[in-house]
């Protein structure tokens, strides 16, 4: 009982009153700040955003940038600069390099707004983004095959785009690759012995890329593959055929040979 008496007077001094009060006005106070701050965010208008956000990007403020698109295509999903806001978040994520979520924006924009002016561009910028992650030669292939797929769209569908040129540059480019990749596998195979694997990849290579300066090997392996199978009928036509055409590559000598001996 003596305890619960001290307790209560001690409660009830004034020093310590006027102290629990002040700590109270005190988490008032700081909760009203914070919760302020936390729940509350300025409104800005969806032309205003829209001009914040391309300033970014001139600015090559690339991730404000980002983050402004975004949130304009939150606030207003139904403003007129919808279409404005897309592109341009594609584009700030373009130029981050994060090109995986770049080319899926641009891809976004090509469906909701197929016959935009600007969906040329959309589809050259996703084909740049997979041009970006080209492997060397001796890996896989795929975003070599995205690339000239939409490169390919901008050459049959926007013959007048001004992303024709650079698509025609970037065909070479992809096709000579594919070529590329397509003789070192066959060799690979060829060299383990492989030798169908070899006469698939060769006949791929002359068929789908015949002037990427590769024919006279691809013609030489098949050839060779040929033989490595005992079929010297085959092999004897592909020769004749690299010596017809190919006249001065390195090979005619040898493919000469294997003709006069099959004769």
């Amino acid at each position: 009982m003596p305890n619960l008496i001290n307790n209560l007077k001690a409660i009830m001094n004034p020093a310590t009153l006027f102290f629990n009060w002040l700590n109270l006005i005190i988490l008032s106070l700081m909760i009203g700040i914070f919760g302020c701050a936390t729940t509350k965010k300025e409104k800005i208008s969806a032309d205003k955003l829209l001009i914040i956000a391309n300033s970014d990007i001139k600015k090559k403020r690339y991730e404000k940038a980002q983050k402004n698109f975004e949130r304009l295509l939150e606030d207003y999903p139904d403003s007129i600069y919808k279409i404005d806001a897309l592109m341009g978040l594609a584009d700030s994520i373009y130029k981050q390099k994060m090109y995986e979520e770049a080319r899926f924006q641009y891809q976004k924009f090509t469906e909701l707004y197929p016959m935009h002016s600007d969906v040329d561009k959309a589809h050259f910028n996703m084909g740049t983004c997979s041009f970006k992650e080209i492997e060397s030669l001796d890996r896989d292939q795929t975003n070599t095959d995205m690339a000239l797929e939409k490169f390919e769209k901008i050459i049959s569908d926007y013959p007048n785009s001004l992303y024709y040129k650079e698509a025609v540059e970037n065909i070479k480019f992809c096709k000579k690759r594919l070529a590329e990749n397509l003789l070192y596998i066959g060799r690979f195979y060829f060299r383990i012995g492989a030798y169908q694997a070899t006469i698939n990849r060769m006949q791929d290579l002359l068929s789908k890329y015949p002037d990427q300066g590769f024919g006279d090997q691809a013609i030489y392996y098949l050839g060779e593959s040929y033989i490595r199978e005992g079929n010297l009928e085959k092999a004897k036509e592909s020769f004749q055929i690299l010596i017809s055409d190919y006249p001065k590559s390195k090979y005619v000598s040898y493919a000469k040979k294997i003709v006069t001996i099959n004769n």
